[in-house]
C-alpha cells in the first residue's frame, strides 16, 4: 500500500484502486476490487458500451423517423422550385406551396400579385434566385428588382403601381425594333417595357410567336 500512496503522490492523483483476495473496501482514498469480481466488472463495462451505441442509434433512427414525417407533399401537378417550394395551376389560379402547405394564390392575369409573390419568396429565403428564374422562366434582373422594391417600398409597391397592360397590344415597326436593340443591350423584359410605354406580356407575346428575341446569357 505504502508503494500505492506514493505512486499516487508523484502521479498527484487523488484515487487509487488496488484488487486484493479480500471483498470490496476502502483504506484512505484507495478502492479495494475483489479478484473475483474483476471478471464481472470487464463483462458490465462491455454491457455499457453496447447499450451506450444502442441509444446512439435508438436517437438517429428517431431524427430520421422525424425528418420522413416533415418531407413536404405536392401535388402530382406541382412545378418544384426547390426540394421545399413549388407551384401549380388550378382553374385559372396559381397556388404556391411550401413543404406542401399553401402560402400563397392569385390569378393568372394577376400580374401585380405574381410579381409581389415572387419577391416575397426571395426575401424570406424560401428560394434562390436563379431557382425561380429557371421554374417561372422570369429573368433574374426583374426577380432581383422585385425584391428590391418589396424590401425598400413594401407590398403596397406591387398594389398601388401604375397598371401598363392593354397598352400597345400591337406594337408598330419602330417600337418593335427599339425593344429588339434593349433586349439585345441585356436590357429586363421589365426595364424595357417600362421604357417603351408597353407592357411585359406583350414583349412575352412577342418573344413566344418569334417577333422578337431574347438575348440567351451563358452562365460563367
Amino acid at each position: 500500500m505504502q508503494s500505492l500512496y506514493k505512486f499516487l503522490k508523484e502521479k498527484k492523483t487523488e484515487k487509487g484502486i488496488r484488487t486484493s483476495l479480500e471483498n470490496f473496501g476502502q483504506v484512505g482514498n484507495v478502492d479495494i476490487f475483489p479478484m473475483y469480481a474483476i471478471s464481472n466488472l470487464i463483462r458490465i463495462r462491455k454491457i455499457f458500451i453496447h447499450l451506450t451505441v444502442l441509444a446512439k442509434n435508438i436517437v438517429h433512427l428517431q431524427k430520421i423517423s422525424t425528418m420522413k414525417l416533415q418531407l413536404p407533399f405536392f401535388p402530382e401537378r406541382t412545378k418544384l422550385i426547390n426540394d421545399s417550394l413549388g407551384f401549380y395551376e388550378q382553374e385559372g389560379v396559381v397556388y404556391y406551396l411550401h413543404n406542401g402547405t399553401p402560402i400563397f394564390r392569385h390569378s393568372n392575369y394577376d400580374w401585380n400579385s405574381f410579381r409581389f409573390i415572387l419577391a416575397n419568396v426571395i426575401v424570406n429565403k424560401l428560394c434562390k434566385v436563379n431557382e425561380l428564374s429557371k421554374a417561372t422562366g422570369i429573368g433574374r434582373d426583374n426577380i432581383e428588382y422585385y425584391a428590391k422594391m418589396l424590401h425598400e417600398k413594401g407590398p403596397a409597391h406591387f398594389f398601388t403601381r401604375k397598371e401598363r397592360r392593354g397598352k400597345y397590344i400591337k406594337m408598330t415597326p419602330d417600337k418593335m425594333a427599339a425593344v429588339q436593340k434593349d433586349l439585345d443591350d441585356g436590357v429586363s423584359i421589365y426595364r424595357a417595357a417600362l421604357s417603351h410605354a408597353v407592357s411585359e406580356t406583350t414583349i412575352h407575346f412577342h418573344i413566344r410567336i418569334g417577333n422578337l428575341k431574347r438575348k440567351i446569357i451563358k452562365a460563367r
